[in-house]
């Protein structure tokens, strides 16, 4: 989630700086509200995972014992689970193009 924050900031930073006026600032504005729309959906993806490990739709990774993947429009989120300790990390959250890289 931090590379998808530093690559907006980067962006939203860059965009505020080269385009002035009242339009430019409405459109940042909705930019920002797409990012954290994004964001609100990413955590509610990721919360049940506490409870069903597994949900609907997830994915087998292959290649690896134990990491999964959760599609959520283009974004996908890659975890590892490990069922002896009963523990989930995710590993990557990203765009399709660039989470599998």
């Amino acid at each position: 989630m931090l590379c998808i924050a530093s690559r907006f900031f980067l962006y939203f930073t860059h965009y505020r700086t080269t385009n002035k006026g009242n339009k430019g600032k409405s459109r940042v504005l909705g930019q920002v509200q797409a990012f954290v729309a994004k964001r609100r959906r990413i955590i509610r993806v990721i919360q049940p995972l506490s409870i069903q490990p597994r949900p609907l739709g997830c994915r087998k990774l292959k290649g690896y014992d134990d990491v999964y993947r959760i599609r959520m429009g283009d974004y996908r989120i890659l975890y590892s689970l490990n069922e002896t300790q009963i523990t989930i990390v995710v590993l990557k959250i990203g765009r399709r193009k660039d989470v599998y890289r």
